[in-house]
């Protein structure tokens, strides 16, 4: 479990500090001023952030990878050609055990669906734990019911690593995450990471992640 924390300022301070004055490059104001401190919170702030799309980066493309094995399955299984969109909803309600290790009740909503090919497939946990169902209008409708609990299971075990990563002070929460996956949005060369109030966006164009953390509900 990922369970790194970002620099604090005092750290951050003695770093770049001991840096400028190892090049040579000591700021013309004074290090107590406003402007300083300013400066200085500008940095940690960038930093952190990048630090925290680089240790989010390995666990969503965990996550896009399984998803995409997800896809692959559905495909073989119902005949379908390609899924161009799905929507992942997963509600958690997360607990806290040790500063490596984060349990969490989950339950997943999901959609498959081509519009073109008029196929859907309908995943909801907490109807039918381990079964995705699909219709399949091609000449005349066709249902499919298949079993994919290894994947529900999976996703149950990848999702705890981001919130972790995300919120790793808080011990017992409710969480919210929304995912989203379409063929037909352009790629992002470099992943945006957005962080406002209870929530972050992860966003690489074709993949996007919401979490959506709700305080105070435990």
């Amino acid at each position: 479990m990922d369970s790194q924390q970002p620099y604090g300022k005092e750290d951050l301070m003695k770093i770049i500090d001991k840096y400028l004055k190892k090049i040579g490059k000591i700021p013309k104001y004074n290090q107590q001023s406003d402007e300083y401190s300013k400066k200085i919170s500008e940095i940690i702030e960038n930093l952190n952030r990048f630090e925290l799309k680089y240790r989010l980066r390995d666990h969503v493309k965990d996550l896009k990878e399984l998803l995409n094995e997800m896809h692959k399955f559905v495909k073989e299984k119902t005949g379908i050609f390609e899924i161009k969109k799905s929507t992942v909803v997963i509600d958690s309600d997360c607990k806290k055990i040790s500063n490596y290790l984060i349990f969490c009740e989950s339950h997943i909503k999901m959609n498959l669906y081509n519009e073109d090919e008029e196929f859907m497939c309908l995943l909801d946990t907490q109807q039918s734990p381990y079964h995705i169902e699909c219709t399949h209008y091609d000449k005349q409708r066709k249902d499919y019911s298949h079993k994919i609990d290894s994947f529900i299971g999976s996703i149950k075990e990848k999702i705890p690593d981001i919130y972790q990563i995300l919120y790793p002070e808080l011990h017992k929460y409710r969480i919210s995450t929304d995912i989203s996956m379409d063929l037909d949005k352009p790629k992002k060369a470099i992943p945006e990471l957005s962080i406002n109030g209870n929530s972050a966006i992860y966003d690489e164009g074709i993949f996007y992640m919401k979490v959506s953390l709700q305080r105070g509900v435990l």
